[in-house]
């Protein structure tokens, strides 16, 4: 590659940067959201506070939507919690973990649209519930756990019943449309 051609890419790039509104035209390390934004979100680490609605695309190294969030659009990261409510796709190249500290597994996170990630799982911690996420779409990856109706394609694929009562556990290819 020439030097010009170097120079026109990093100036391109530098630019980009810029444009994004972090410190000293960096993307933020931490971005923490509330109220209602519009447009692309780009941080290393992206926390949505209750109550936060995001339209449009969000992008970041972790992102955690909390219980009472809302990103409506594309959800894109390498790790990914979900308490809150994605509507569109939630992609997160390692893991989406979802969660809930209440009883009730209809609080833990909600996806209308396309999981992706190698990993779909609940959350394990002791002071969180087993609660897969609410998917009323498709769940694509290695190892899916989710529940309502929906699609899963992965090596292995579990779904529960919206009320929790029924387990499925099948290989490659598994459905719920309840």
């Amino acid at each position: 590659m020439g030097l010009k051609k170097k120079l026109v890419i990093g100036a391109l790039a530098l630019t980009a940067l810029g444009t994004i509104g972090g410190s000293e035209g960096y993307p933020p390390f931490y971005t923490k959201k509330v109220g209602t934004s519009v447009g692309i979100n780009l941080g290393l680490m992206n926390d949505f506070q209750y109550g936060a609605k995001h339209y449009g695309i969000n992008i970041g190294l972790i992102n955690a939507v909390t219980e009472g969030s809302q990103v409506n659009g594309v959800n894109l990261g390498i790790w990914g919690g979900n308490e809150g409510v994605v509507i569109g796709v939630n992609a997160n190249l390692l893991m989406n973990l979802q969660a809930t500290k209440t009883l009730e597994p209809k609080d833990a996170g909600k996806v209308n649209g396309l999981e992706v990630s190698i990993f779909n799982l609940p959350h394990g911690d002791a002071d969180y519930y087993f609660s897969p996420s609410a998917i009323n779409g498709a769940q694509i990856g290695f190892v899916n756990s989710g529940r309502g109706n929906l699609f899963q394609v992965g090596i292995y694929n579990h779904n529960r019943s919206e009320d929790g009562k029924s387990d499925r556990r099948i290989p490659v290819i598994n459905w719920r449309f309840d």
